[in-house]
């Protein structure tokens, strides 16, 4: 619980301090880009985020009926995401604000993420949810453990459809197992952060294409007509 207490305090900070950056140190430009955001970006560095668990999240949603039933176990979808944050702030009173929802079930987070210690059903992961941007961050403790590794592994629903399409098997796994089975790895947590997310929040857009610099390149050149039209009737997320 500690290290999962300090791999969030640490993913504020990383914000905190590009946010900081932004406010303090960035060109005209970029400030012209923040705008009337300023206030809020300083007023979202000043205080801890706020956390909510899945199950408070899922009980949160569900009272509400804001966003259809969740059943405990599905994943979040962005207008899940976007409602818990419209419900915490209703009950506070507040703006939208950056927020972290922890401990979601095992069975939908990938296999090295550690079972909570209190609660065998989940994990200790953590996704920061931003206003605009929806999730951003995605963390986690990893199992260090390699029984429980393994375990995790062998029973997940990846390794079933991998294995069922002969696209790996156990020893394409190795590497990793045998880092654990050795020992060469501390207890560790980490996360992933989408900058363009990141980037998006600061400059308060609700298209993440404003925040991404393939795209707005593409864009200045003139090629984002090309990328549209490629991408027309694929399934490319594209931009």
């Amino acid at each position: 619980a500690e290290l999962a207490t300090q791999l969030l305090e640490h993913i504020e900070n990383t914000f905190r301090s590009a946010i900081s950056a932004v406010l303090e140190r960035s060109s005209d430009v970029a400030l012209d880009l923040v705008g009337e955001r300023a206030e809020i970006l300083q007023r979202d560095c000043l205080k801890p985020f706020e956390r909510i668990s899945y199950d408070e999240a899922v009980e949160l949603l569900n009272r509400s009926g804001k966003a259809g039933r969740v059943v405990w176990g599905d994943d979040l979808r962005s207008v899940h995401e976007s409602a818990i944050l419209e419900l915490l702030a209703a009950r506070r009173g507040t703006d939208l604000t950056p927020t972290f929802v922890t401990h979601f079930p095992k069975d939908i987070k990938f296999f090295n993420m550690r079972v909570d210690s209190m609660n065998p059903n989940v994990v200790q992961s953590a996704d920061l949810i931003l206003p605009l941007a929806g999730e951003s961050v995605g963390a986690a403790v990893r199992e260090h453990e390699y029984e429980l590794v393994l375990d995790r592994l062998v029973h997940s629903t990846m390794f079933r459809h991998i294995t069922e399409q002969n696209l790996a098997t156990i020893d394409d796994f190795r590497p990793y197992l045998d880092v654990i089975a050795e020992r060469r790895t501390s207890p560790h947590a980490g996360y992933g952060l989408g900058f363009d997310r990141l980037i998006q929040y600061v400059i308060g857009s609700s298209d993440i294409r404003e925040a991404s610099v393939p795209y707005q390149l593409s864009k200045v050149m003139g090629f984002d007509y090309i990328l549209g039209a490629a991408q027309a009737g694929s399934k490319s997320p594209g931009f």
